[in-house]
């Protein structure tokens, strides 16, 4: 009996050394800035700019054949040549799934040709990026075999060529492994790795060198008993990222990791929608947008919503963009070093592209389709420096497509 009302003090000893330790090690954990609203958001207005696009000519260039067909939407991209590039990912149901890539010249459409011969299955989710010099670089997602490894593969079009698969990052356990490529303003390429496992998460920051990818280091905000927090991400071209987070409650959260240094994650009161979708601008201003209902005379309609958080993050008010007709796809956007769209496709034959010019104002510009065929789903948006172009892909039907370019100058 001794022994054992021993052994219940030791372990009672045991069990309070452990949790005041682990008190320790929380409370070391940085508290969240709490950000104090400094403005009343009622005095705040956004205008919506409604400009004339009958200057636009929009010209129907050939259709593309996707063979074999894809998988998720495909991503477009134009080259500093000025041709149109497309990728897709496709499905198998046995053996390997490659991402495929075919560009236009001279009004015809190249062999789809696989971007790598890579085992396993893959798949593209980010758009491809133009470097300086015109080189396009692509990053996709590869599932080695059923259970994985999984891994982000790399590689880049030189204009005639690819060049020699990568690889990026590999995760035994990550079937959800996810990356984005950007460059620097010196053509640097670096890349962003987002590696959720279970409950737990990591975000990673790489450089391709001379001799392939560097060490991962992590640079993920460092939150402590406050809540989980869900990042979203945003790099600039200096090498710096910015991050917006959504907690428990759906309240913004903020860090940003510049100079090798993450800054103290701030807490905000600004509520975000339980679904949304994001784009940054080069000033910084943080786009959400999201589709809901739109109450109207007679009943409710399918609209398009948008808000804007500037980078002093101070929230303006929320705009409904598409109130007086369903609209029928879901919002894409498109982004290029100088622009910014976000798109959608509305009941009566209407593509409607919104030019954000900050927080303040934004241009919307119509396409009426009313004369052209009957659209289906709109399947992907691109818009380029040099040249200025604006183009759009449709779904007409399965196996029927379209793509309208414009010169926006």
């Amino acid at each position: 009996m001794r022994q054992k009302k021993l052994y219940v003090k030791n372990l009672f000893i045991v069990s309070f050394i452990l949790l005041v330790s682990l008190g320790c090690v929380l409370s070391q954990q940085p508290a969240p800035v709490v950000l104090e609203p400094t403005i009343d958001p009622a005095s705040l207005k956004s205008q919506i700019n409604i400009r004339d696009s009958s200057t636009w000519t929009w010209n129907e260039i050939p259709a593309p054949v996707f063979n074999p067909r894809y998988q998720h939407n495909p991503q477009m991209v134009v080259g500093l040549d000025g041709r149109l590039h497309l990728f897709w990912d496709t499905l198998s149901l046995s053996g390997n799934a490659f991402i495929y890539h075919s560009y236009l010249q001279n009004g015809t459409w190249s062999n789809p040709s696989p971007v790598a011969m890579s085992l396993g299955s893959s798949d593209i989710f980010e758009k491809p990026i133009v470097g300086l010099d015109g080189t396009i670089h692509v990053i996709w997602y590869n599932k080695l075999k059923l259970g994985g490894p999984y891994r982000l593969l790399y590689s880049k079009f030189d204009g005639t060529k690819w060049g020699t698969e990568d690889e990026i990052y590999t995760s035994e356990k990550d079937p959800n492994l996810s990356g984005q490529l950007f460059l620097d303003s010196q053509g640097g390429v670096h890349a962003i790795v987002k590696s959720p496992v279970g409950a737990n998460s990591d975000i990673f920051y790489m450089t391709q060198t001379s001799d392939g990818w560097d060490t991962p280091k992590s640079i993920m905000p460092v939150m402590g008993i406050d809540g989980l927090v869900s990042w979203k991400f945003f790099p600039d071209n200096q090498g710096n990222v910015r991050f917006y987070g959504k907690d428990l409650g759906s309240k913004l959260r903020y860090s940003y990791w510049h100079d090798g240094t993450l800054d103290a994650v701030v807490k905000t009161n600004i509520q975000l929608p339980m679904a949304d979708s994001y784009f940054v601008d080069a000033k910084g201003n943080y786009y959400i947008y999201w589709t809901g209902q739109v109450p109207v005379p007679g009943g409710v309609t399918t609209g398009a919503y948008y808000q804007c958080i500037n980078s002093d993050l101070i929230s303006w008010p929320e705009l409904v963009l598409s109130g007086e007709q369903n609209i029928i796809t879901r919002p894409l956007v498109a982004q290029s070093e100088s622009n910014l769209v976000l798109s959608w496709l509305a009941k009566g034959n209407k593509i409607n592209f919104l030019f954000p010019g900050s927080c303040e104002n934004a241009d919307l510009f119509t396409f009426d389709m009313t004369d052209a065929k009957q659209p289906r789903n709109s399947l992907d948006i691109v818009v380029s420096d040099n040249p200025q172009e604006l183009c759009y892909l449709n779904q007409l039907s399965i196996g029927k497509y379209e793509i309208y370019c414009t010169d926006m100058k």
